[in-house]
């Protein structure tokens, strides 16, 4: 016998569609409707604040003092606490500096510099070197209490008691703002043959000393 297509279409249709209604409405194929979402939203632990308030909640902080050498010969420290380590083969480390400091032009005439870590006896000479400026200053020779020794493969040198001394080679240099960072390649490492503890920034307005291990 055959079978009229519209009619087959028209009656698979409707039965197709008579036969979910039914279920429907017996309830067999309703979908379960998921739960509502009664998260409460808790207040944000977080204030937002300026700038200047809040990036005060970095110390402890690094600090370093980096030394290199003028046209003349002169070695010039300047404490600094803006430090990073940028590669670790080869190993780099990274410092950022003022524009208008006098160690700028240093290194960049010389083309290398020596970064160290101050050791906590070294805190009078930290916070001299980073009070005076080498525009005016030979501040190794005004201080006159930090000692010094050349470094091994650069033209810089090393401080006697520091925790330790990089001796880097410029590598590559980014502005950044009013600050410069500088990049190099560290090419001889040091570290003092007695147990000395590393000097940190430990707050604001010059505040010097060492850090405890959180407990």
């Amino acid at each position: 016998m055959a079978i009229d297509r519209r009619s087959f279409m028209r009656k698979s249709f409707y039965g197709a569609a008579g036969i979910s209604l039914g279920l429907s409405k017996l309830g067999i194929c309703a979908q379960p409707q998921p739960p509502e979402n009664k998260v409460k939203k808790s207040a944000s632990a977080q204030n937002q604040v300026g700038y200047r308030e809040a990036i005060i909640k970095k110390y402890p902080e690094q600090v370093i003092v980096t030394i290199a050498k003028d046209k003349n010969g002169k070695a010039n420290p300047v404490t600094m606490g803006w430090t990073m380590i940028t590669s670790g083969s080869p190993a780099m480390l990274a410092c950022s500096m003022h524009l208008g400091h006098y160690t700028t032009t240093c290194v960049r005439h010389s083309k290398c510099f020596t970064i160290a870590f101050p050791s906590v006896e070294m805190k009078e000479a930290v916070l001299y070197f980073g009070t005076h400026s080498g525009w005016s200053t030979d501040k190794f020779a005004e201080y006159g209490k930090c000692r010094h020794e050349p470094a091994k493969k650069i033209n810089s040198v090393l401080l006697t008691d520091a925790v330790a001394n990089f001796e880097c080679r410029l590598e590559d240099e980014f502005i950044t703002g009013d600050h410069v960072i500088f990049v190099g390649r560290v090419v001889a490492s040091h570290i003092n043959t007695a147990a000395k503890r590393r000097l940190y920034i430990i707050g604001p307005g010059k505040q010097l000393g060492a850090v405890e291990p959180v407990r």
